[in-house]
C-alpha cells in the first residue's frame, strides 16, 4: 500500500476484496499516509486538550483573585486555587511537549526533516513568539525534574479590574535550574511573566501549525494520499456489496423472499399497489435487486421465479387512459 500505483481497476478491486478484515487492518496500518493521518488527528486532539487547559487556567486565576480580595478569611481557598493553577499549567506544558514529539513524527514519516522550506515555514508561524515557545517547552522539564511552578495573582483597579496570573522571573532564573539559552533570554527580558498571555499566544500558533501540517502533508504525500483514499473507497464499496449480497445461496434456502431483504418495504408496497402491470413491476424489482449487475444467471433465474409467486395474487388495474375536461388525451 505504500506504492503510489493501484493498478488497473479490475485487478485493484480483486486485490482489495481478497483481504480479510485482519489482513486489511494490518495492511492499512503500514500505509505511510495512514500514519500521517493518525498523527494529524493526534495534533488536533492535543490542541483541543491544551485549549481546555487554558480555559481552566483562566478560571483558576479568577478564583485566586476572588479569594485574594478576602484574604483574611479565605486563605485556604487561595492556596487551593493556586494549586489548581499550577496543575493546569503543568498539564499545558506536558501537552506541549507531546505536541512537539508528534510534530517530529510527522516530519519523519512525511520526509520533511531535511526540507529547508518546511523549517522556514515553521519559523514564520512562530515569529516573535519564539521565546514564549522555548519557555513553555523548558517549563515542562523544570516542573517534572525540579519543582512545580506555583503562580501568583495580582489585582489592579483602574477603569476596569485587571487580573494578572504571573511568575517571578528572577525567582525561577536563580532557582538553580539550567535554563536553555532561548528560555533564559525570554525570562531576562522582564521581571514578571503573564502565564495566560504566554499560553494564549502559544496556543494560537499551535492552531495555525496543525492546519499547516495537514496541508503540507497532503501536498508532500500527494501520491500516497490518492492511493490511500482509493484503497478506502474500494474497501467501502466491497464492504457495502458484501453486506447486501453476502451468502446469497443461503438466503434462497430460507423461507423469506430474497428481494424483500434488498428492497425497502415501503417501496415494495408502493410497487405492489401501483397501476403498473405485473411485467413492469417484475422488471423494476429485478433492476433494483440487481442494481450492481453482479448477480449470477442461476440466482437471477431463482429471483424471477420468486417474483412470479409474489405477483401471482396481485390484481392488475386496468389502464383507462387519461382525460382532460372529458376528452381523452393520448
Amino acid at each position: 500500500m505504500s506504492s503510489y500505483e493501484t493498478g488497473d481497476d479490475e485487478h485493484f478491486a480483486i486485490l482489495v476484496s481478497e483481504l480479510s478484515d485482519e489482513q486489511w487492518r494490518y495492511a492499512i496500518r503500514l500505509c505511510p499516509y495512514h500514519k500521517t493521518v493518525g498523527f494529524i488527528h493526534n495534533l488536533e486532539f492535543l490542541y483541543e486538550a491544551m485549549e481546555r487547559s487554558l480555559v481552566d487556567l483562566s478560571s483558576a486565576r479568577s478564583a485566586m483573585a476572588a479569594s485574594m480580595i478576602f484574604l483574611d478569611t479565605t486563605r485556604p481557598l487561595y492556596e487551593a486555587s493556586q494549586l489548581q493553577a499550577a496543575t493546569y499549567f503543568l498539564n499545558f506544558t506536558s501537552l506541549y511537549a507531546t505536541y512537539l514529539d508528534v510534530c517530529r513524527r510527522v516530519r519523519k514519516v512525511a520526509g520533511l526533516s531535511e526540507s529547508v522550506a518546511y523549517n522556514k515555514a515553521v519559523f514564520r508561524l512562530i515569529g516573535r513568539n519564539k521565546g514564549k515557545h522555548a519557555f513553555v517547552r523548558d517549563c515542562r522539564n523544570y516542573q517534572l525534574h525540579y519543582e512545580v511552578i506555583k503562580p501568583s495573582v495580582q489585582v489592579s483597579w483602574g477603569n476596569d479590574k485587571n487580573e494578572l496570573l504571573y511568575i517571578d522571573n528572577n525567582e525561577v532564573l536563580y532557582s538553580g535550574w539550567d535554563w536553555k539559552a532561548e528560555s533564559r533570554n525570554f525570562l531576562q527580558s522582564c521581571d514578571k511573566t503573564d502565564l495566560l498571555d504566554v499560553t494564549e499566544k502559544v496556543l494560537r500558533d499551535i492552531k495555525r501549525s496543525v492546519s499547516f501540517h495537514r496541508r503540507i502533508s497532503e501536498r508532500w504525500l500527494r501520491g500516497e494520499k490518492n492511493a490511500y483514499e482509493s484503497y478506502l473507497r474500494q474497501r467501502d464499496r466491497y464492504k457495502y456489496l458484501e453486506s447486501s449480497q453476502v451468502d446469497i445461496g443461503a438466503i434462497f434456502k430460507r423461507k423469506s423472499i430474497l428481494f424483500q431483504k434488498l428492497i425497502d418495504r415501503n417501496l415494495l408496497n408502493d410497487l405492489y399497489k401501483s397501476s403498473l402491470s405485473n411485467d413492469e413491476v417484475k422488471l423494476l424489482i429485478e433492476k433494483i435487486v440487481d442494481r450492481h449487475k453482479n448477480l449470477p444467471a442461476k440466482t437471477k433465474k431463482k429471483l424471477s421465479s420468486e417474483i412470479d409467486k409474489f405477483l401471482a395474487n396481485r390484481s392488475e388495474r386496468p389502464v383507462l387512459g387519461a382525460y382532460l375536461q372529458g376528452r381523452r388525451v393520448d
